[in-house]
């Protein structure tokens, strides 16, 4: 998959074309999100050709110590990941996307990630074909081939077995039947020692096997074992020409007992991009550049309060000024029949101007649904939407708009009443 952008300073470039081949998935993701995504199928803001209007990339800007919280709704219970890719299309960071129920949501921190800071990046939500479905050890279906070794039993979605002595130092290949193809699969693993006696050490291994029982490969995924304790990982293994996998350990030493079990063996398929974002642009510094924070109590704009307590607060930096102010005034006064005047009641409020940069459509309805939010941030002040905001007109051929909205110190309303 290749896209490319030509960046412009920091938001704006021409755009190339690009061809890129999508499928389909269902999911619910929010216009409120601090970052744009779209699912496959869909073309991006930046790959999007409308006819008559002039093409520019937009590079959503973000600083290095801003924290890019997002979510999801989703209910066919995949696991998914986020992967930053460089503008070369390499993954350079991973996420696992943590599930509530139908919701999954992860936070990106590119303070602690060294190799997003000062670059321009692009966001994936990825899910993962998983080609077992008895990887827990519920359905019988794992088999102990013949030869040597100490036997391995099924109970209550474990794997178990014992080695006891120099003599019965190995267990037998538990192996389970798979539609493997002739390629690297990605195998992820928990092996765990129960007890242990002795000063031996424990390896797991892994194996591929064909339809005879024969061994193409071994891999030891976990070696020098040396105390009780729970054991994961990932190891990609060649499962070319193979159509079995298989478990086994091997105990080294003299005299030991090892009791331990596998709690899951999940072997996953090709990875597919579910939704993906347009360029982002992650600075040390960004000039002219606002961070809205918000929350909200409930459930609003297909993003979910998660029932937790502090509300999930978001982030979403936008180009952007924020200082000329303003203090709109109400006030009633009546005449007396002396011909003197009466101030009955009188309010004062601080207002600030939020004038927004050149920003594509979609950016503008994501700053409306941020504002609408309970509760929203700005430098260390809360501020309410009681104004409307108001797009400026661009030149007829430009998708980009500015534009303004007066916001309300919340915390700065004086009142006055005779």
């Amino acid at each position: 998959m290749s896209r490319i952008f030509i960046i412009l300073g920091l938001l704006f470039a021409s755009c190339e074309n690009t061809t890129l081949p999508r499928q389909c998935f269902l999911m619910t993701l929010s216009d409120a999100l601090p970052v744009q995504f779209w699912l496959n199928g869909e073309e991006t803001y930046n790959e999007k050709i409308v006819d008559g209007a002039h093409r520019f990339c937009f590079c959503s800007p973000w600083k290095c110590t801003d924290e890019i919280k997002l979510q999801f709704e989703d209910s066919s219970g995949s696991e998914y990941t986020l992967a930053v890719l460089n503008t070369d299309s390499q993954i350079i960071k991973e996420l696992q996307f943590d599930r509530s129920g139908n919701i999954y949501s992860t936070t990106l921190n590119p303070n602690v990630s060294p190799e997003i800071c000062d670059e321009e990046v692009s966001l994936e939500i990825q899910t993962t074909t998983q080609l077992l479905s008895d990887h827990n050890f519920l359905n019988g279906s794992w088999v102990n081939r013949g030869g040597g070794g100490v036997d391995w039993t099924e109970s209550g979605g474990f794997a178990s077995s014992t080695l006891t002595n120099v003599s019965q130092n190995v267990t037998k290949i538990f192996t389970l039947s798979a539609a493997f193809e002739n390629k690297t699969y990605s195998i992820d693993w928990i092996f765990e020692v129960t007890s242990k006696t002795g000063t031996s050490s424990l390896s797991f291994r892994v194996h591929a096997l064909d339809a005879g029982d024969n061994i193409i490969s071994t891999t030891t995924v976990q070696g020098l074992i040396s105390s009780t304790g729970v054991y994961t990982g990932t190891s990609n293994i060649d499962f070319t020409g193979a159509s079995k996998i298989g478990i086994s350990a091997i105990a080294t030493g003299t005299t030991f007992t090892w009791a331990f079990r596998s709690d899951y063996i999940k072997v996953f398929d090709d990875t597919s991009t579910v939704a993906f974002s347009d360029c982002l642009s992650v600075r040390n510094e960004q000039k002219e550049t606002i961070l809205i924070e918000y929350s909200n109590h409930r459930d609003f704009a297909d993003l979910s309060n998660l029932n937790v307590s502090p509300d999930p607060t978001y982030y979403l930096r936008i180009p952007a000024t924020f200082f000329k102010q303003r203090f709109p005034q109400e006030s009633e006064v009546i005449e007396l029949s002396n011909s003197r005047s009466v101030q009955l009641n009188a309010q004062v409020k601080a207002q600030k101007l939020l004038s927004i940069g050149p920003m594509p459509p979609y950016m503008h309805r994501k700053v409306i649904l941020a504002l609408s939010h309970q509760f929203v941030t700005i430098d260390g002040k809360d501020w309410v939407k009681q104004e409307t905001y108001e797009l400026v007109d661009s030149s007829r051929n430009s998708p980009l708009n500015q534009a303004r909205i007066w916001l309300t110190e919340k915390d700065y309303i004086k009142r006055n009443i005779l």
